[in-house]
């Protein structure tokens, strides 16, 4: 299997957020520009502890495998955050394709 690192390739990064709160969905939207399929990446969730907490089920995870990002198919990747702040503050929520 022929692997290509993630930062030569060209890739499409989409996020929707879906809700009012506290419980929120992620949804990303990955498309590879590229020519090749990539292999063998990562989705990660990041934020201030302060104000998010990871999801309200048992398959919400920081970090999210993306097994193959085959070139011009988008691949949709779910999580979910609940906010945690007691006076519903907001802050910026970061995610990062490695």
């Amino acid at each position: 299997m022929n692997s290509n690192p993630i930062s030569n390739t060209d890739v499409k990064l989409d996020a929707e957020i879906i809700g009012l709160g506290p419980k929120f969905l992620v949804r990303v939207k990955l498309q590879n520009t590229g020519n090749s399929p990539v292999y063998g990446s990562y989705l990660t969730v990041t934020f201030n502890p302060v104000y998010y907490s990871m999801g309200y089920n048992r398959n919400s995870l920081p970090t999210l495998p993306v097994p193959v990002l085959v070139p011009d198919h988008t691949h949709i990747v779910e999580t979910e955050i609940r906010s945690v702040d007691a006076l519903g503050r907001s802050d910026n929520i970061l995610i990062i394709v490695s």
